[in-house]
């Protein structure tokens, strides 16, 4: 009898998201970035699966240490980063932007993973996707971003929609990349 094998290649990309600085939203609130990678084969979207997600900085886990030891909340780890899994998405924590060109640090980093059949390595063919929306929950019901500052309302429930989406191709990334 013969054997059939299917061998396949399997790309990891991971993502870092450094930084957020607010150039112009118009609107104070609560926000975070969520991202998707896929690849996008004659119309068809072949989803990266998020499988780890972690904060790259100790400094991180230090500022939310010291924030639970005193009784003040910090206001850029209400909701922390996430995964949503029948989505295929990681969610960056989510932050609240008050003041034009405010910055906040986010250190947070996902890594997907996405299996490819040796036939469809061709980057041209079959491109891999980067997709960021850019989310935002509406604080007004919960008295605006000052009165939420002062007591953080029940985040959990809160309700997101996109507002930007930036969508980018990754070149060559089956043989590496680093950007």
């Amino acid at each position: 009898g013969s054997v059939a094998m299917a061998v396949r290649t399997v790309v990891e990309v991971a993502v870092h998201f450094e930084s957020f600085r607010n150039i112009d939203l118009f609107h104070q609130g609560l926000y975070h970035l969520r991202s998707r990678i896929y690849r996008d084969v004659n119309g068809r979207k072949i989803v990266a699966e998020p499988y780890n997600y972690f904060a790259c900085s100790t400094q991180v886990a230090e500022d939310v240490q010291k924030d639970r030891k005193s009784a003040r909340t910090d206001h850029h780890h209400l909701i922390p980063a996430h995964v949503i899994e029948d989505q295929c998405t990681f969610c960056t924590r989510s932050f609240l932007i008050r003041y034009c060109e405010e910055e906040v640090e986010l250190d947070d980093m996902a890594q997907f993973r996405v299996e490819i059949g040796l036939d469809e390595v061709d980057d041209e063919e079959a491109p891999l996707f980067l997709e960021v929306e850019l989310m935002f929950g509406d604080l007004t019901r919960h008295g605006g971003a000052d009165r939420f500052g002062e007591a953080p309302a029940d985040v959990e429930s809160m309700e997101f929609k996109c507002v930007s989406t930036q969508l980018l191709k990754l070149h060559k990334a089956e043989s590496g990349l680093h950007e």
